[in-house]
């Protein structure tokens, strides 16, 4: 792998790494009311848009609780 492939893959890893970890936090913690995680965001018009979001928690709603 080429060293820009390379820093890519780490790059994916660890975005990887932590959604998993906001997720396991948000299960663990059950009082702040996330229901789901979405990989790079839910398709939204408006005023952001989900390719800059790397992943979002959302409520049963599907009302944003945290986007990073």
């Amino acid at each position: 792998m080429s060293g820009g492939g390379q820093s890519a893959a780490w790059c994916l890893r660890y975005q990887y790494l932590r959604t998993i970890e906001a997720l396991m936090s948000a299960v663990e913690e059950p009082s702040h009311g996330v229901v789901a995680v979405h990989v790079e965001g839910l398709p939204r018009e408006g005023e952001w848009s989900s390719d800059g979001i790397d992943y979002e928690l959302t409520d049963a709603d599907q009302c944003v609780l945290l986007a990073v």
